[in-house]
């Protein structure tokens, strides 16, 4: 798609490069139809039987594991990184025979093997200070509880931090074009196709439910309403961002916000909030950066209407099925239990400054008995001044990557994904795979045919009179 523009040299003309749909990186509409559909399908009977899903799990690592040692397979690394992440949840629901990081372990092993088969060009420091400045406490965990418990709760808090790092210096050492992103953004939306497959059948195989303003479970195929919610939500970003960067034909925008609207549909019907609002800021971010290109305006207000749209349709729907419980839990600002958690966070910290209390301790502290729900309490509580500096490195980290973003696509894509890593992790820590390989995810090294809305461009004959 070509667009000219008036100059005072004729020889000089604007070329819009190819956007994420750009035709030069035409999206495989058909692959990804068929590939949604069949774990739409296959998904709800995977995990109705955890032998089931754990063979699937372990098939799918050892897959991540064999693209690892291929020359070449440094991508696929990726995309099964991003399945991998999809699928979680769908693990941990079937009740898998799996241990609880297993997903975190997998991805971070899959792409430390292919790190280590491969040449490292970058390494980001940050990335491995930011995990170091977490292991002094660890120190207080081990000496206060028996080995095996202080393993687990080590693992269980440790897990993402050590994710975000690998993953970080994974995407520092990959190049990524249009089609790279778009096998990254179907390898989530396969698997969360079949997780919002699944919480369907289990609302509809309800005899009856009782709905009030909190959280769930049986809006959310028996699991975790917080878990379940994010991930449905970080799908619904992932189409709405491939809808704003230009999706070529009719029918693939339409596609592409029906997927949009049913995922944050499905997301929000959990009574979960963080779902929506953590894709709604990634969301805002993105349009945020893309609004000061006028050739993106249109995009993001055909995308608004569209939401609008069917927030219009859908939302009292929804409301009239939750008996009107759904609009009044949305309506609630209230911070539930974690204002007090996070109150309790930083009193541990006042009288723990240097070291806090140790990985996975500060729930003993807690008057609910509930493990942190902010990362950032939670890191001051249990790792100090340490976990402090962690922080600074973290933030430090994301602005050093936004700041690098070549153009102004590569700018909000990273916006988009930092944002949601952000907003995630401040209301569920880090519980899930998801922020740790996303906020890696934004240190990829962008290809042309990727980054840039407009090049210019001269034929040989415009550079012959020119000169």
């Amino acid at each position: 798609m070509t667009s000219s523009a008036q100059t005072e040299r004729p020889a000089l003309r604007f070329v819009c490069a190819p956007s994420l749909f750009g035709s030069e990186q035409e999206f495989p509409a058909l692959a990804a139809f068929v590939f949604v559909a069949i774990h739409a399908v296959a998904i709800p009977f995977i995990v109705s039987y955890p032998t089931a899903a754990a063979v699937h799990a372990i098939l799918t690592a050892a897959a991540a594991i064999l693209f690892s040692f291929a020359p070449a397979g440094r991508k696929w690394v990726a995309y099964s990184g991003a399945y991998i992440c999809g699928c979680e949840v769908l693990w941990r629901m079937s009740h898998a025979p799996l241990f609880w990081e297993f997903a975190k372990y997998a991805i971070a092993g899959s792409m430390l093997i292919s790190l280590m088969s491969g040449n490292v060009r970058r390494f980001p420091a940050l990335a491995l200070t930011y995990a170091l400045l977490l292991l002094p406490s660890n120190i207080k965990t081990i000496a206060a509880l028996p080995l095996d418990r202080a393993e687990s709760e080590i693992s269980f808090n440790l897990s993402g931090p050590l994710l975000i790092a690998v993953a970080t210096v994974f995407f520092a050492n990959i190049e990524l074009d249009a089609r790279d992103f778009q096998r990254i953004f179907i390898a989530f939306l396969g698997p969360v196709a079949g997780l919002a497959a699944t919480v369907e059948r289990d609302i509809l195989g309800q005899t009856k439910i009782v709905f009030s303003t909190e959280s769930n479970p049986l809006l959310s195929g028996g699991y975790g309403p917080n878990q379940v919610a994010a991930v449905l939500g970080f799908g619904a970003l992932l189409a709405a961002l491939l809808l704003v960067y230009g999706a070529r034909t009719t029918a693939l925008r339409f596609a592409l916000s029906i997927v949009a609207i049913l995922l944050a549909a499905q997301s929000a019907l959990t009574f979960s909030r963080g779902g929506i609002y953590c894709m709604a800021g990634a969301l805002l971010a993105a349009c945020a950066v893309l609004w000061r290109d006028p050739l993106y305006r249109r995009g993001i207000a055909a995308f608004a209407l569209v939401a609008a749209l069917g927030f219009a349709i859908i939302g009292p729907a929804l409301n009239s099925f939750t008996s009107g419980n759904l609009a009044e839990r949305f309506s609630d600002a209230s911070l539930t239990h974690r204002g007090d958690l996070i109150s309790e966070d930083l009193s541990l910290w006042a009288q723990n400054p240097l070291l806090g209390v140790g990985p996975g301790m500060a729930k003993a502290w807690h008057l609910t008995g509930l493990a942190a729900h902010t990362e950032f309490s939670r890191a001051l509580a249990e790792h100090g001044l340490f976990g402090l500096a962690a922080l600074v490195v973290l933030a430090i980290l994301a602005w050093s990557r936004f700041k690098d973003a070549r153009d102004l696509s590569t700018s909000a894509i990273c916006a988009a994904l930092l944002a949601w890593t952000f907003l995630y992790i401040g209301a569920n820590a880090m519980r899930i795979a998801v922020p740790a390989f996303v906020f890696g995810l934004g240190s990829a090294t962008f290809l042309p045919a990727l980054s840039g809305r407009f090049q210019l461009s001269y034929s040989d004959d415009e550079v012959r009179s020119i000169h």
